[in-house]
């Protein structure tokens, strides 16, 4: 049974992998539920990523999309990167922050929450956009 259930997530993943790689325009009509997993693990390309952050249907907690986001980021930089942002140098920042620039503002941060916020994204508010860290500190602070 457990290899059933193996089999039965490879050929998921495979299904999934290949809409992703081979028919964006179908997954700009329809929804679909998506594994980021695979996403990171596709090296999918940026416009396509764009694609689907764009989407209302993801049905993920924004969080899970941002951190999501930096995973996908920091598998498209050939050096391989620490777990642990505070171990990186500014030219880390400085290239995660090329491959996601153009798909930060298409994270909802009004949906998270501040404890989150502290937690998740501050640690990589070097590569945040000025306007969005300022929409952020200002959402958080003003009533």
């Amino acid at each position: 049974m457990p290899l059933q259930n193996f089999l039965w997530m490879q050929l998921q993943n495979l299904s999934k992998k290949y809409l992703i790689e081979n028919h964006s325009k179908y997954l700009r009509k329809y929804p679909i539920q998506f594994d980021f997993t695979l996403i990171i693990s596709t090296k999918l390309p940026n416009p396509l990523l764009e694609i689907i952050l764009k989407r209302d249907d993801l049905n993920l907690v924004e969080i899970e999309i941002w951190e999501n986001l930096i995973k996908w980021g920091v598998a498209q930089i050939p050096k391989q990167l620490s777990n642990d942002p505070n171990d990186w140098i500014k030219e880390d920042f400085t290239e995660l922050e090329r491959k996601i620039y153009n798909l930060i503002p298409l994270i909802r941060f009004y949906q998270i929450s501040s404890k989150e916020l502290f937690k998740k994204i501050k640690p990589f508010e070097e590569i945040l956009p000025k306007e969005i860290k300022q929409d952020i500190l200002q959402f958080h602070m003003v009533p």
